[in-house]
């Protein structure tokens, strides 16, 4: 079973996105120098469900559900918001532009990286829980990569836009680079004074 790929911008818990508002350059420029802040996530680049197969299924196992426990029948989901999330953002409206334009980036270098002949597609394999209070269509580990690269890249489309604060890992990574740095401006340093002692003797 397969779902097509639609990346939206999406404000959390709505269907629509917000409409995109003009920023001037000066705007532009301030969004992107400022600091990021932690905020309450606002919205959410998500791959929207519509494959007509998997709604169905989506549908008959609500109701399954709905039929042994008719209390749950308010915490299910409506077919049209049916979606794997990407990245969970915390945006003001002034941001929404530049939000759009790194979103556009991100996918594309993931898209890129996938060397794609056909449209994408993800395989729903089966269905996980998160915790006990979400059910959820687990994909196969080829279809998880696939999510797991377009979250990559749209992490780092997004930072560099400073609209998501640097990771953890991503520091990690930068002190693991410096570290290494060190090491072999020492192992230089530490061969060149061998090399002269050599010359000395």
């Amino acid at each position: 079973v397969s779902c097509s790929l639609t990346c939206g911008l999406y404000p959390e818990y709505l269907d629509i996105a917000m409409k995109q508002r003009a920023l001037s350059e000066a705007d532009a420029s301030a969004v992107k120098k400022r600091k990021a802040v932690k905020r309450k996530p606002t919205h959410f680049v998500s791959v929207r469900v519509d494959a007509k197969e998997i709604v169905d299924k989506v549908e008959d196992l609500q109701q399954k559900i709905i039929a042994v426990s008719p209390d749950l029948e308010q915490c299910a989901i409506k077919p049209i918001k049916l979606h794997y999330s990407l990245v969970v953002l915390p945006l003001e409206k002034r941001d929404i532009p530049n939000a759009l334009r790194a979103m556009e980036k991100g996918v594309e270098c993931a898209l890129e990286q996938l060397s794609l002949t056909e449209p994408l597609e993800v395989d729903v394999m089966k269905v996980a829980t998160f915790g006990t209070r979400v059910l959820f269509g687990g994909v196969s580990d080829e279809s998880l990569s696939v999510l797991t690269l377009l979250n990559q890249e749209l992490t780092k489309a997004f930072e560099s836009e400073g609209l998501l604060p640097t990771t953890k890992k991503g520091k990690g990574r930068r002190r693991q680079q410096q570290q290494e740095q060190q090491r072999q401006t020492q192992s230089n340093h530490d061969e060149e004074e061998e090399e002269e002692e050599e010359d000395e003797q």
